[in-house]
C-alpha cells in the first residue's frame, strides 16, 4: 500500500476517497484529512474550505460509517466512536 493509498485516496491525479473507519486501532482511532483531501471529497471542486463544505464532507463521512467530524483549521478531524469504545471498555475489564 502506498502513503496515497493510507491516507485514503488513490493515485495522484485521481479523486480522493473517504477512509475506512474500520481500519483504526483502539490506541489511533482518529484521522486528519488535509485540506487538499477535504476538498477533493466535496462536491463541485470548491476552490476553498468553507462551512458549507466542512459540513458536506462530514456527512458523506457519516454515511460511510464515521462518527462524527470536526473542522480544526482548514482541515478536519473523523473520529470513529466505535473503536474509542471498545478501547475504553477494555481498560474497565483489565
Amino acid at each position: 500500500m502506498t502513503d496515497n493509498e493510507a491516507q485514503g485516496h488513490k493515485k495522484p491525479g485521481r479523486p480522493y476517497q473517504i477512509p475506512d473507519p474500520n481500519d483504526r486501532s483502539p490506541n489511533n482511532p482518529s484521522v486528519i484529512l488535509s485540506r487538499e483531501h477535504v476538498l477533493g471529497l466535496a462536491p463541485g471542486n470548491p476552490e476553498t474550505v468553507t462551512t458549507e463544505v466542512v459540513q458536506s464532507v462530514i456527512a458523506a463521512c457519516k454515511d460511510k460509517g464515521w462518527n462524527g467530524g470536526k473542522k480544526i483549521g482548514n482541515r478536519i478531524v473523523l473520529t470513529n466512536g466505535a473503536v474509542e469504545k471498545q478501547h475504553t471498555d477494555r481498560k474497565r475489564k483489565g
